[in-house]
């Protein structure tokens, strides 16, 4: 055996692919249900037997070095074959079974979607697990085809398909408008000239400025006044009230935040576009036990929502 290899295990590598992704050894740690000093302890060897930092401190986090990028694809591969290796799909028995799912999902999938499908895994899988990753503006293709990722949630038309992802729909959404319950409007119903007339509260998770909303309103050759840019829609729903700020949300989301905040929901102006999600797998994996399982604890979690 390589002497190198003598020096790694299995637990190692874990650590390795979580942190590349999580950026962070406490959410790396929480993920693997070990402590932080043990996910760091982790770290330390993988450096002196790799004689690399291969993680260093920056301002999104733990950035991978050179060598930690040279390494993740290999890395990430084979313990992909080692877990697909390991599940047997034609023994797979939900109630029975302790995999552990990995999913891509957007924040409005983790807001909405998470919290019915993890009661369901609970009913018909309680030694399952589920890992879920934040969903880029990228589609995980790689991930998916090489096991490391069992599925992803995406927006349809968003990313250009890959010709080894096989797309199923999941559901339909439309946008709607909401304020503080507070604010003094009067109207049930926002045309275009009010709707702009708002400054706007924009979420972009993605870090960068496109979306649904602004390309409809490009194409319209209008542009609305975004007050104030957040990561995520939480931040936006409460930054609303006081703000006289208005935000455009997709409806089931803001219906599950106004039952705990004070929110009035609105219909979006006329044509202004919903969108579809749509779960993506690998074509190898697609016809999996267990990745059909998942995918149809999906649609039954979209279709009581």
């Amino acid at each position: 055996m390589d002497p190198l290899l003598r020096k790694l295990d299995l637990n190692l590598l874990k650590v390795f692919d979580l942190l590349y992704d999580t950026g962070s050894v406490s959410d790396t740690a929480n993920l693997l249900c070990i402590s932080q000093s043990a996910a760091s302890h982790s770290l330390r060897r993988l450096r002196l037997v790799l004689d690399d930092p291969l993680f260093v401190n920056s301002r999104q986090g733990m950035s991978p070095t050179k060598l930690a990028q040279q390494l993740m694809p290999g890395i990430r591969q084979a313990l992909a074959t080692l877990q697909h290796s390991l599940n047997f799909d034609h023994d797979f028995q939900p109630a029975a079974s302790r995999r552990c799912f990995t999913l891509y999902a957007s924040e409005y999938v983790e807001l909405l979607l998470l919290p019915p499908l993890l009661t369901l895994l609970r009913q018909q899988a309680p030694h399952c697990s589920l890992e879920v990753r934040r969903l880029q503006n990228r589609i995980p293709a790689a991930e998916l085809e090489q096991g490391s990722a069992d599925l992803a949630i995406s927006y349809a038309g968003c990313f250009e398909l890959h010709p080894n992802l096989c797309q199923e729909a999941l559901l339909q959404e439309e946008l709607c408008c909401v304020l503080d319950a507070a604010d003094a409007l009067a109207a049930d119903q926002l045309d275009l000239p009010a709707y702009l007339a708002l400054p706007h509260i924009y979420p972009a998770p993605w870090g960068d400025s496109s979306n649904l909303v602004d390309a409809w309103l490009a194409r319209q050759g209008q542009q609305r006044c975004i007050r104030l840019s957040t990561q995520n829609y939480l931040a936006a729903a409460l930054a609303l009230p006081g703000s006289g700020a208005l935000l455009t949300m997709p409806r089931r989301l803001a219906q599950a935040m106004g039952a705990w905040l004070p929110l009035r929901i609105l219909p979006a102006p006329p044509g202004l576009p919903g969108f579809t999600l749509e779960i993506l797998s690998a074509r190898q994996f697609h016809a999996s036990a267990p990745n059909r399982w998942l995918r149809a604890c999906l649609q039954q979690v979209a279709a009581s929502l």
